[in-house]
């Protein structure tokens, strides 16, 4: 019957047998190429320690020659240089105008995680020294977070807001019991709050085997052995999946035989005989799986507890990451199209170990069969006596010869080897250098060539950097990765309070400076009522859009530079700072130029510290300087008075002139109004003449015609 897996918080109910089987699947089905890749490490890894071809003679040579080790030790130390010289090895750069204050939040963050939280140097170390010799490396991300409760009860009587407020200031959560009056304060106290990383080996990691890169895989499992005690402990696994598999081991204990859990870097049967202490064998499962029947995949993590031949499902939810993807990252020394592992150092030089080898075996075959530590006596030079005393080593030996010594006593050397061997060698090292990117320092370049041509020494160091810089590109991107996977934890596991510990940036008071800004620009203050709280919800919107981290549009860049690039570069800011030396005298270029390449300077030569100084720095001016340009100033400021002093009289004199000139119209305007109303006057009157005049005029005219018409009548009646 098949048992249904305990489901934690909203998280899908699936069939325990179900996800056994697929896990089991999936792990079976990524063993055969598993294994393939694992031979090829294993014979890289047998090349680079210098063991034994096989193809050995009793009695002749059976040296070695470690031409691999010997370039890949080399390459490991000039590739961690590169990323551990800058304290600051993250730059974020924003896309849009809304991502600056959020890149530079999660710049500080990185930074801070790299440099303080964890330790690069031995990170980078273990990373190198896996990578070149095995050919890839694969880097587990996590995020660890420890932290400590402290309980305490207190009446409920004396739980006032001054206690409640000062506990809460310190994150402080409260328990109240008002059937028993009490009060439990609990206060978390953080121990640590970080994301993590860490080297895992090549033979734990299982791959999707029908994937052509890293980034295409749909599953990846991780084996790891631990012990019951410390999965007892995790509280990320539930009480009753820990109880089946204690069960679990105390059954397949009566049928433990030796050997049967052996792993291949540790083929020890050793076991312990307390339970707590006992080794078993977790698989981690980050895939995709349809959960739900709808069609689409979603990310899942599953756990799974192997013992003897018993598998016990102990843990199965969704991927708890926000950037859904296994936290693995793969990074390769060689890329290989088509394959998600890298080739090791020993694939790009064997044949030259191989041929090196051959070669010194000769050479010392030949030098031990030589007649190196003989001594040739001429017959009758020595007789029995004497040479007894010569085998003895005595002070004194008669020689029974009037020849010279050495002429009587021959001793045997060496054979000779010709030059072509030491050649042959020399070439086979040029070779290796060149495929390594590691080159012997300065072998070939006379010291008056360096003197007499940077550009060609230039040139030389960067093409034996090229294949260096190649590798330290591969680095670099997985770096990237890294990093990319730690700001999406930083977003989940991070709040506004652990933010102002770790970069002293208070978003809170940003947040409402910039939403001062904002409104102070709009002049929100101006608009009516409804339109100005429309406004501020705009603003707001805003400003949380510009400190939303989750939605972030950037470029990540990691700062880092082989010693042959920093060279060039620093040759290039020397020669740059001569160039715009007199243009800044001539006041052409700002002086600040010359500042900023000398920060850089420092900067490459592996000073942060006073490349920060050198940014910082704000010269103070000579007090003596100061002091005359404050009279200067004062002097100014004086002339200034005056000349304001001489304005406002000329212009109270302009408005007193036009005060009177004022006045005066005024005057006249009201004579003239005067004079107007006077003759307005006389002018009626002569129309009130004028008029009377027309009309007498007109009745004396209608009284003659009268009378000039009744005449005229009276002349006709008679």
């Amino acid at each position: 019957m098949k048992k249904t897996l305990l489901v934690v918080e909203d998280e899908p109910t699936m069939l325990e047998d179900e996800v056994l089987e697929i896990v089991l699947h999936d792990l079976e089905g990524a063993r055969e190429s598993h294994d393939e890749q694992m031979d090829k490490i294993s014979t890289w890894m047998d090349e680079y320690n210098g063991e034994p071809y096989g193809n050995e003679v009793d009695g002749r040579a059976a040296i070695v020659w470690r031409l691999i080790k010997k370039q890949g030790e080399s390459l490991i130390s000039n590739l961690i240089k590169p990323f551990v010289g800058n304290y600051d090895i993250v730059q974020i750069d924003p896309i849009t105008e809304a991502d600056v204050y959020k890149s530079k939040i999660n710049e500080k963050l990185i930074n801070h995680f790299w440099n303080k939280e964890m330790n690069p140097v031995r990170f980078m170390k273990q990373l190198c020294k896996v990578i070149v010799p095995e050919g890839t490396v694969f880097v587990r991300v996590g995020w660890e977070n420890e932290y400590r409760e402290k309980r305490e009860k207190i009446p409920l009587s004396a739980f006032n807001d001054e206690i409640k407020q000062r506990f809460e200031e310190k994150g402080a959560k409260f328990k109240i019991d008002e059937e028993k009056s009490y009060v439990e304060i609990i206060v978390r106290k953080v121990l640590s709050n970080r994301p993590t990383v860490k080297v895992v080996r090549n033979e734990d990691i299982y791959l999707d085997p029908t994937a052509d890169s890293f980034s295409d895989i749909k599953f990846l499992i991780y084996e790891r052995r631990t012990t019951l005690s410390d999965i007892a402990n995790d509280k990320a696994y539930d009480e009753k999946a820990v109880k089946a598999l204690r069960k679990t081991i105390q059954d397949q204990d009566d049928e433990k035989t030796d050997g049967w859990d052996e792993h291949e870097y540790n083929t020890s049967d050793f076991e312990f005989m307390d339970e707590s202490r006992k080794k078993v064998t977790l698989y981690e499962y980050w895939g995709y799986y349809d959960i739900d029947d709808d069609g689409k995949d979603e990310p899942i993590y599953a756990v799974i507890a192997k013992y003897g031949k018993s598998n016990v499902l102990i843990k199965m939810k969704k991927n708890p990451f926000l950037f859904n993807k296994p936290p693995f990252v793969c990074i390769p020394l060689y890329d290989n199209p088509f394959n998600p592992y890298g080739d090791g150092i020993a694939e790009a030089i064997s044949d030259e170990q191989k041929v090196s080898t051959s070669i010194v075996r000769g050479m010392i075959d030949n030098m031990s069969e030589s007649n190196n530590g003989m001594k040739f006596f001429k017959k009758g030079a020595l007789d029995a006596v004497n040479f007894n005393r010569l085998k003895r080593g005595d002070k004194y030996i008669e020689i029974n010869t009037t020849d010279s010594i050495n002429t009587a006593i021959l001793d045997g050397n060496f054979n000779q080897l010709p030059q072509h061997v030491y050649n042959m060698l020399n070439m086979l090292d040029i070779q290796a250098e060149s495929l390594t990117g590691i080159s012997k320092m300065m072998q070939g370049i006379p010291g008056s060539e360096l003197k007499s041509s940077t550009s060609n020494f230039s040139a030389m160091m960067s093409q034996s950097q090229i294949r260096l810089l190649d590798i330290t590109t591969n680095i670099t991107n997985g770096l990237k990765e890294i990093f990319r996977m730690w700001l999406s934890m930083t977003n989940q596991y991070l709040d506004d309070d652990e933010i102002k510990r770790i970069t002293g940036i208070d978003i809170p008071a940003m947040k409402q400076m910039e939403t001062n800004r904002l409104a102070q620009q709009l002049k929100i203050n101006e608009l009516p009522s409804d339109t100005a709280m429309k406004a501020m919800m705009l603003v707001a919107t805003e400003i949380e859009d510009m400190f939303n981290r989750r939605d972030l549009k950037y470029d990540i860049r990691v700062k880092v530079g082989t010693d042959g690039l920093k060279q060039i570069k620093i040759q290039n800011i020397n020669m740059l700072m001569q160039q715009i030396g007199p243009l800044v005298q001539m006041g052409n270029v700002p002086p600040d130029a010359v500042k900023l390449l000398v920060a850089d300077l420092a900067d490459n030569l592996d000073r942060p510290d006073v490349a920060q100084m050198i940014n910082e720095y704000q010269p103070q001016p000579d007090p003596m300087a100061q002091a005359q340009s404050q009279l200067v100033l004062q002097k100014m400021e004086a002339e200034a008075a005056k000349d304001k002093a001489l304005a406002a009289n000329a212009m109270a004199r302009t408005e007193n002139t036009a005060a009177k000139t004022k006045k005066e119209l005024a005057s006249m305007d009201a004579d003239i109004s005067n004079k107007y109303a006077d003759a307005t006057k006389k002018m009626a009157e002569v129309n009130q003449r004028d008029r009377e005049l027309d009309q007498d005029g007109m009745e004396k005219v209608v009284n003659a015609a009268i009378k000039n018409n009744a005449t005229a009548n009276s002349k006709r009646s008679k």
